[in-house]
């Protein structure tokens, strides 16, 4: 009898150890969240814990307005390492999961950022912006939750007490409207390097006749969208395009591209690049004489002239030539004035072939100028 008590005793305390190494596992488990505001930034509670739109497993949420400046568009963090769990634009709402049934909601971005669902997202990596996405009209506004769910859907959710690793402990008393007014600041210096861009395509002040302008933006943190223009900015106060990537396509002359770039922190960084650009090709050189000559074999060259051709936007480089006797004939001689000698020939019959040449390195037609007899 004492052995099976004995063995009672200490069945007990198994499952108490047990129990106790369970709710210490799961204690080890919470994620310690970080305000997910702009570091060095004041953002005040409108709506706190209970009552209003904060009920069920949401009831623990907080509502935050940037107090120093707007509220929409403003970048919103991560709150702790997590993978993203789901997203629905009707609301604006991403949630990240971070383990042991741990989430974190934010709700009515303007913006997020565009992966999938599974990507790993650390703790203070941008991940969208501050709005009013909504299916009613709201106040621009933050909504943050944080709340436990079971099994790989997050069922039978449950709100969780919000604290924060600045120094903000936020438990509920059941108070409606609990800690509405509160200001908060996000630790960490505020983000103040500018985006970068590195250009691909032509080079610079060079004349080109074909392809197109293209970039890649970069950022410390994360890129928010760009504003792109030729020959002057953009006439926007916000991206028009939220991608990391862009391009031009050129258009002829001498240009200027204006790119402006937003990083997630409203940093603000402009770029311009002079491109030049022909795409048509240059005109057909004419004869100064008559098309066709007839000399004799006594003279000790030959020395042909035509009239320049001309092109409206690179200007002529020069010219390709041939003499010979292919009335099709080619070749790479090149000359940049408008005259060659041909040197002293055997008496024949010989074309005079030429094309013209600009400074994009487009080419006219071949065309046979003279035609030659040497007797």
């Amino acid at each position: 009898m004492k052995r099976t008590l004995r063995s009672v005793l200490f069945g007990v305390i198994g499952v108490a150890v047990l129990l106790g190494f369970a709710q210490s596992a799961q204690a080890e488990g919470k994620p310690t969240l970080y305000l997910p505001t702009p570091p060095g930034q004041t953002w005040e509670v409108i709506q706190g814990y209970n009552c209003g739109t904060h009920d069920g497993w949401g009831r623990l949420s907080f509502d935050l307005v940037n107090t120093e400046g707007p509220t929409t568009g403003a970048p919103i963090y991560a709150a702790a390492d997590g993978t993203i769990f789901f997203w629905t634009g009707r609301s604006g709402s991403l949630i990240l999961s971070h383990g042991d049934g741990y989430y974190t909601m934010y709700s009515h971005l303007s913006s997020w950022i565009e992966a999938p669902v599974g990507t790993s997202i650390k703790r203070g990596q941008y991940i969208g912006n501050a709005g009013a996405t909504n299916p009613t009209p709201t106040v621009p506004h933050l909504h943050f939750t944080f709340f436990r769910g079971d099994g790989p859907y997050a069922y039978n959710r449950q709100p969780v007490a919000l604290a924060f690793a600045e120094g903000h402990d936020f438990p509920d008393t059941g108070k409606c409207n609990q800690y509405a007014g509160t200001q908060l600041v996000a630790n960490g210096e505020a983000d103040n390097i500018a985006p970068t861009l590195e250009w691909a395509g032509p080079a610079e002040r060079t004349w080109v006749n074909s392809g197109r302008l293209d970039w890649q933006l970069a950022d410390n943190q994360s890129i928010l969208g760009f504003s792109q223009n030729w020959d002057a900015p953009a006439a926007t106060e916000k991206p028009q395009f939220a991608a990391n990537t862009g391009y031009l396509e050129l258009i002829a002359g001498q240009h200027t591209a204006y790119v402006t770039v937003w990083d997630a922190a409203s940093n603000q960084a402009s770029f311009q690049r002079e491109i030049w650009f022909d795409p048509t090709a240059p005109s057909l050189p004419t004869t100064t004489v008559t098309e066709s000559l007839k000399l004799n074999g006594s003279q000790a060259s030959l020395v042909l002239n035509w009239q320049a051709a001309s092109d409206a936007d690179s200007g002529i480089k020069g010219y390709q030539v041939y003499f010979g006797t292919d009335p099709l004939g080619t070749s790479e001689w090149f000359v940049a004035e408008q005259q060659v000698d041909v040197g002293l020939r055997e008496p024949g019959f010989y074309y005079f072939r030429i094309r013209s040449e600009d400074n994009a390195h487009n080419f006219s037609e071949w065309t046979t100028l003279q035609t030659v007899q040497i007797n």
